[in-house]
């Protein structure tokens, strides 16, 4: 199942989205069906649905998956032992 297919849903859209590369992905699949069909990209189109997928679900996604993967990291970088430094 890949982000804004042909077989996949619109909440198993979502879900892969916390994964960057696949949001930008269904993101820039969203545009190209955009400019193929002489509609382009605005704040008017940012809701429309292409493959069960929107520019904004994107767009927020990238901000929740960005907030997501920093969490992530912060808590790893205080739980992970280190070699060299203290704790």
């Amino acid at each position: 199942m890949e982000a804004g297919g042909e077989k996949s849903t619109y909440v198993g859209n979502i879900i892969l989205s916390i994964f960057p590369t696949t949001c930008m992905t269904a993101m820039v699949k969203v545009v190209l069906g955009f400019e193929q069909n002489a509609l382009g990209v605005g704040w008017d189109s940012t809701t429309l649905d292409y493959k069960k997928y929107t520019v904004l679900t994107g767009l927020i996604m990238m901000v929740v998956s960005f907030s997501f993967w920093t969490l992530l990291g912060l808590y790893f970088e205080q739980v992970l032992p280190r070699e060299f430094g203290r704790r």
